[in-house]
């Protein structure tokens, strides 16, 4: 896997922190607990999530996308700093188990889409961080065939993109909306009433995060909010 190999290059050659670049050290303590903080509700921040007839649903995040946080983020989501998969799932399940107790029992923990070069190459954050939330929601249990967690809360993969790929990262905020306006599509159907937390890396305008809400209420399913591991907006202060 990509990510082996980038950890064993790290370990040849002199290490410096992911997020400040501190010498000496693959992710320092400040930035490891930047990622790991208690997850804030910031729906007030992002715009199409927080509409003027009422909320679309709630999206909690754990940090700010910005400085250390950005640039961790970014290596992760490239593959650049093979450690970094180990401390976002990691995150996830820190995470995970705060707010399982907000969120109750029987969970399907869902992520968004990764476009089909991210499924070739493996680069699957999304789902990565996924299964590290339904892990912490579920006490840190795993269960087997691919699925994370107990009964109480379950990765499943099973949203995929409509419409083709569409390049998110540097679009502006309408470009954004218009990528994500087809929601995406179910690979197999929900029990109707499941119970669906949805899980995204970034949320910046809640486009990509809102078409997935519609896609599963379309199915049936419940959305009971998302997590992303970082907002544009600064958690607990929107």
């Amino acid at each position: 896997m990509w990510w082996a190999l980038a950890a064993a290059v790290e370990l040849a050659v002199p290490a410096e922190c992911a997020g400040c670049g501190e010498w000496g050290v693959a992710l320092c303590g400040p930035c490891r607990r930047l990622l790991r903080a208690r997850p804030t509700d910031v729906t007030d921040g992002v715009p199409l999530l927080d509409a003027p007839g009422g909320r679309v649903l709630t999206v909690w995040s754990s940090a700010a996308y910005s400085g250390a946080v950005r640039r961790m983020v970014i290596d992760w989501k490239t593959g650049r700093r093979g450690h970094l998969r180990a401390e976002l799932v990691a995150a996830g399940r820190a995470a995970g188990r705060r707010l399982g107790a907000e969120l109750g029992p029987d969970l399907l923990v869902m992520p968004a889409p990764s476009g089909p070069a991210r499924r070739r190459q493996g680069l699957l954050v999304a789902a990565e961080l996924a299964r590290g939330v339904a892990a912490g929601i579920a006490g840190g249990r795993t269960g087997g065939s691919g699925t994370q967690g107990s009964a109480s809360a379950r990765m499943v993969d099973l949203l995929r993109r409509a419409g083709g790929p569409r390049r998110q990262r540097g679009a502006s905020a309408r470009t954004r909306a218009v990528n994500r306006s087809d929601p995406p599509v179910l690979v197999r159907p929900l029990r109707p009433g499941t119970r669906v937390l949805l899980v995204d890396d970034v949320v910046t305008t809640g486009a990509t995060l809102a078409a997935c809400a519609t896609a599963v209420r379309r199915a049936g399913g419940v959305v009971v909010g998302a997590f992303a591991i970082a907002a544009t907006a600064a958690p607990g202060t929107a």
